[in-house]
């Protein structure tokens, strides 16, 4: 769906932010003087990067005074969406842990490169899938410190090809790629938010979650989650 005539979104995630953005917006307003962080995992990074884009657009704030982080951020809107993003919230970071496949999700318009068995996506697609930002990749662990990561500047333009976007994804391998959404700097993110964020590893495995659940269905798990992204264009 059109927002706000800046390239169209997902109706589940505009939704999503229309039920929360009144608090938003009054937090906005108290604390005019106040710069902006906005921040999120998975949904929460959708929803993130559409508050902080339409926080801009509605004059809420300056865009030197937004700052946007996401962590295994799903595809959010079009490529006219993401252009406009980087324009009104050039301070924008994806952080993307490993071979995480949300963030491949929904798929974006592939280049078909000769003998090539992944394709980088396509930017003159103008309605396809794409993402806004810059790609901070962290191709293995992500430990608090000394871990290794690349900033990712080059094209295509936020979806670099060097990157995650490189990745190909095999339905045998479903452990890992969620096991790496659900986790991000050695902390399993489900967990960690019930803990309000403070909270130890130690912690996080003393909790009766629904780790146990999503251990024995990943693969159902992994389907919703292909599933759920092919409807979001549609």
């Amino acid at each position: 769906m059109d927002f706000y005539g800046l390239g169209k979104s997902n109706k589940y995630f505009v939704n999503a932010l229309q039920v929360l953005w009144p608090d938003v917006e009054k937090a906005l307003k108290k604390y005019s003087n106040y710069k902006v962080t906005f921040t999120g995992h998975s949904l929460g990074g959708a929803m993130a990067s559409l508050a902080a884009l339409k926080t801009v657009h509605k004059k809420l704030r300056d865009k030197n005074d937004v700052i946007l982080y996401t962590f295994g951020q799903p595809r959010v809107g079009n490529v006219v969406l993401a252009r406009n993003h980087d324009k009104l919230v050039p301070k924008s970071f994806r952080i993307v842990h490993s071979i995480d496949i949300v963030p491949h999700l929904p798929g974006c318009e592939k280049k078909e490169i000769m003998g090539a068995s992944s394709h980088p996506c396509n930017p003159e697609h103008l309605e396809n899938p794409y993402h806004h930002g810059i790609e901070i990749y962290y191709p293995h662990e992500m430990h608090e410190s000394n871990s290794t990561y690349f900033e990712c500047l080059g094209e295509p333009k936020g979806e670099d090809y060097k990157c995650s976007d490189a990745l190909t994804f095999k339905p045998e391998h479903h452990y890992q790629y969620i096991y790496a959404h659900t986790h991000y700097f050695e902390h399993k993110v489900s967990a960690l938010g019930k803990l309000g964020c403070v909270g130890t590893k130690e912690e996080e495995d003393d909790l009766p979650a629904d780790y146990g659940k999503e251990k024995k269905e990943p693969f159902r798990n992994l389907v919703k989650a292909v599933q759920f992204a092919a409807t979001l264009f549609g």
